[in-house]
């Protein structure tokens, strides 16, 4: 009896091993240097500009200005500030990001689907906000402080955390 069993799948071995050969050895996996052949691969974070990873037009949005671009260093921590300065007051709004591995933030106040990817909502207030959002094998975590900028927290963060997630090719 097992002896007509494998005698009936042997026509079908053929079709098998090139099933095999073509999904075995694919990798699917479309994030970081020397991921699978998908559509579109995620860029590896040291491959994006991250102070132009913002938008023209999210910048003026925010109230802020290109020229107000500060690179953050830390090669661990790679990432971008934008701090206005307002002459009448001496404050604007202030937004920040920055890469980090997955998981350091755990936390969460909520979440908000922006572009496809769920993200997370680790602190959302009047003046200040921060949006985790994961994206392949890291998370962009990006800071809002409104001061007197023209947006809510929550309108900036939406801006902000749709162009990053462009920019690094999470979605």
């Amino acid at each position: 009896m097992m002896a007509r069993r494998i005698l009936s799948v042997i026509p079908l071995l053929p079709a098998v091993v090139a099933l095999i050969g073509v999904t075995g050895c694919s990798n699917n996996d479309t994030g970081g240097a020397g991921g699978g052949s998908g559509d579109q691969q995620q860029p590896v974070a040291d491959e994006v500009d991250a102070c132009s990873s913002l938008s023209a037009d999210t910048i003026d949005q925010l109230g802020l200005s290109q020229d107000d671009a500060i690179e953050l260093t830390d090669p661990d921590e790679p990432g971008c500030e934008w701090k206005g300065i307002n002459a009448a007051d001496g404050a604007d709004a202030d937004i920040l990001f920055w890469v980090l591995e997955p998981g350091s933030h755990t936390d969460s106040v909520g979440s908000v689907t922006i572009a496809g990817i769920e993200v997370t909502i680790w602190h959302i207030g009047d003046t200040s906000g921060r949006y985790v959002v994961p994206c392949g094998a890291d998370e962009l975590v990006l800071n809002y402080i409104q001061n007197h900028g023209p947006l809510t927290p929550t309108e900036a963060l939406d801006l902000a955390a749709a162009d990053l997630i462009d920019a690094y090719g999470c979605a």
